[in-house]
């Protein structure tokens, strides 16, 4: 940031004490922790998320960013092109159907 570390902390020391973040309404880590897992929140919890700068900033941090993404979505296109080929491959030369090829080789990747 161009600035020095002492002038850094205390700027950011300044900001908490003045943030009135979090409020007893706020979202707990639990909470959040539970959102990001894949749990809805209830309705009076999303209503307060929407209205709540804090909580909005912490959803906001938490959000991967677009090239992350795409680094994750590309890892697991290759992963099944791998596996597709290789069950393939499988299935063909021991004359099973591929559903079972599939299976053996998830049984694989989970037993590295």
């Amino acid at each position: 940031m161009g600035i020095p570390t002492q002038q850094l902390l205390a700027t950011y020391s300044e900001r908490l004490k003045n943030s009135s973040y979090p409020t007893p309404d706020c979202l707990t880590t639990d909470e959040i922790q539970a959102c990001v897992s894949g749990n809805l929140l209830t309705s009076d919890r999303i209503r307060h998320a929407e209205s709540c700068e804090g909580c909005q900033s912490v959803f906001e941090a938490i959000q991967p960013s677009p090239a992350v993404v795409f680094e994750l979505m590309e890892d697991v296109r290759l992963i099944a092109t791998r596996v597709t080929g290789h069950t393939r491959a499988v299935a063909a030369a021991s004359g099973d159907d591929f559903s079972q090829a599939m299976t053996l080789r998830a049984a694989a990747l989970f037993h590295k």
